[in-house]
């Protein structure tokens, strides 16, 4: 007992009789913990969102608006060389009618179930999936109206008609679309309001943007190089063409770029992780050089 209280006054004399030595191993422990803390935050959660703005890897490579293609040309499509990934879903090209009076471009995308996407991925951030009457604004979409849960938007339709949605969720994405808003609603849903726009349909107008209602087909090849992009997205085209699949509109990205940037934007934050991992080990070695000093005391 006597050692043992011998020691215990030992401990204390040495933390507060030398409270210069004492505050700088505090220092330096809570210095290089909180560092290492920091940079695995920073690496797990900024660093992947900030990969996913710059350089995100959910882009199509090659993309396809078409009228409803058949299942042997979607399973073709899949076979051909140099793809790695086929995903289809609707999309109406619309206007939504704001508070102001005034009338925004709208991107309505219709999925057949809400299934994990690996092209152009969202994720619900609030309330839950859509169903007939029902849309998932995209939360970006406040910058050109405020929308919450139990709102409701109006739909301009080509044919000079209206259609009300109820918003019963929120969704975060970083998809690219020329449209100023974005939507998510159930496929059969988005097909039952494409079925309305059609008919007589009138010049567009300022107030009244035209709608398009097709079928989307999201492609990811393999190699993401300008020419291997260029030379699969021309072979895409011809297969729909002699599937007589008639093509809207098309395009292709390459990602190639994205790929380098990515490697230099993760050796960065891995650099940074070293350097704190470093930082942690020199405050192990104070500690065991202070206490190597006080059992030679």
């Amino acid at each position: 007992m006597d050692i043992i209280s011998t020691l215990i006054r030992k401990s204390i004399a040495d933390v507060t009789r030398r409270k210069g030595r004492s505050l700088l191993i505090i220092l330096g422990i809570f210095i290089g913990v909180l560092g290492l803390t920091a940079v695995n935050i920073a690496n797990d959660t900024s660093g992947r969102q900030f990969l996913s703005i710059v350089a995100p890897d959910d882009v199509p490579n090659a993309t396809f608006f078409t009228a409803s293609p058949s299942p042997a040309t979607l399973t073709a499509l899949r076979h051909v060389p140099n793809v790695a990934t086929v995903e289809v879903r609707t999309q109406l090209q619309a206007g939504w009618k704001l508070a102001n009076g005034e009338t925004a471009s709208i991107d309505l995308n219709g999925y057949p179930n809400w299934q994990p996407t690996i092209l152009n991925t969202f994720q619900l951030t609030g309330g839950r999936w859509p169903g007939r009457g029902e849309v998932v604004m995209a939360s970006r979409d406040h910058f050109v109206q405020p929308v919450a849960l139990g709102d409701t938007v109006t739909i301009i339709l080509p044919n000079g008609g209206t259609v009300s949605l109820r918003v019963v969720g929120l969704a975060y994405t970083i998809e690219q679309t020329n449209a100023q808003a974005l939507g998510y609603m159930s496929a059969d849903a988005l097909q039952q309001i494409a079925s309305t726009a059609r008919g007589n349909i009138p010049a567009p107008t300022r107030g009244t943007p035209p709608s398009l209602f097709s079928t989307e087909i999201l492609i990811k090849t393999q190699n993401q190089s300008y020419a291997s992009v260029q030379a699969t997205f021309a072979t895409l085209a011809q297969l729909l063409k002699t599937s007589h699949v008639h093509v809207l509109s098309s395009h292709f990205f390459s990602t190639a770029g994205q790929q380098d940037t990515r490697l230099a934007i993760s050796g960065l934050l891995t650099i940074l992780l070293i350097l704190a991992s470093m930082s942690v080990l020199l405050v192990c070695v104070l500690i065991l050089n202070t206490v190597n000093t006080l059992l030679t005391e």
